[in-house]
């Protein structure tokens, strides 16, 4: 058995008249395991804070008995992409953490 699986993925980019570009994902993940969600635990967006913004409109898990819980705003935070820092040079990457919910009905 699969562990988990994309069930939608969504990408919708607009380029403005000026060049920039605004960009909206929307992503579900339907997770089939407990070891599906020590994957999904976390979830992380990386990006670079000197070019771009990143806002996190709404996260979720919805669980099998319809159930919603929202992540909340203390679960989320941005931290500098330990990646990128490593070799001990300031870097403008940074990354979103958001905690998923651990619950399982």
């Amino acid at each position: 058995m699969m562990t988990l699986s994309t069930e939608k993925s969504l990408v919708e980019i607009h380029v403005n008249k000026d060049w920039t570009v605004r960009q909206r994902m929307e992503v579900v993940n339907k997770v089939e395991t407990e070891k599906g969600i020590a994957q999904l635990g976390e979830q992380k967006i990386t990006y670079n804070s000197a070019h771009e913004r990143i806002r996190v409109i709404k996260a979720y898990t919805i669980h099998p008995d319809g159930t919603q819980d929202l992540v909340t705003p203390d679960r989320i935070r941005t931290q500098d992409d330990q990646d990128d820092t490593s070799n001990g040079v300031y870097s403008e990457s940074k990354v979103i953490r958001m905690a998923i919910t651990d619950r399982w009905s």
